[in-house]
């Protein structure tokens, strides 16, 4: 059974995927390689997935999905007027997992340098890094996440020399902007 329709959050266009590919009979693993998410991301989106149309069991949800009464995938959101940044997580190219934190540091450190100026909207951590891990289209990224910009960047590390290369990139092309790249010991 599912809820009044006035009731009802609709469902983002990842949400949507999954609750789709989930009603067809994709396991979590099926459908965390299909989008690049961990089997846990899935099993979380599922659980918030259920409760949006409240549903309980899997064929309620291809029903609810089938019913013209589910509100359908909400509009992308509107790019603000000021320079809004999506910064994803830096990618770990040294080879060592153990130095992981190190790339993630180099992230975060950037946004929140960038989230200090007034003049620009960034994009928070733990909405980027949903992303980390997986090749993705930065055009669709900055749909996604309503931004014009999207910083992306690598870190390696060898002994005691780092090289740390980053790329901004405009969200409407895909077409590079700028980028550094700087090595230290």
């Amino acid at each position: 059974m599912t809820k009044a329709p006035a009731d009802m959050h609709p469902l983002t266009h990842r949400e949507r995927q999954i609750a789709q590919d989930y009603a067809r009979g994709e396991s979590y693993q099926q459908i965390a390689d299909n989008l690049c998410l961990a089997p846990s991301t899935v099993r979380t989106h599922l659980a918030t997935i259920y409760r949006k149309p409240g549903v309980s069991s899997k064929l309620d949800l291809r029903d609810a999905l089938e019913s013209p009464s589910v509100p359908g995938p909400e509009a992308d959101p509107a790019v603000p007027a000021r320079p809004s940044i999506a910064v994803l997580a830096f990618e770990n190219m040294s080879g060592d997992p153990e130095q992981e934190y190190f790339s993630d540091g180099i992230s975060d450190d950037i946004i929140t340098a960038l989230s200090r100026s007034p003049w620009l909207f960034i994009i928070a951590r733990n909405t980027t890094f949903t992303y980390k891990g997986s090749s993705v289209d930065v055009r669709r990224v900055a749909k996604e996440l309503g931004v014009r910009f999207v910083l992306e960047g690598s870190v390696r590390r060898s002994g005691d020399r780092v090289r740390v290369t980053a790329q901004l990139i405009d969200g409407t092309t895909g077409g590079h902007l700028w980028s550094s790249g700087t090595t230290a010991s």
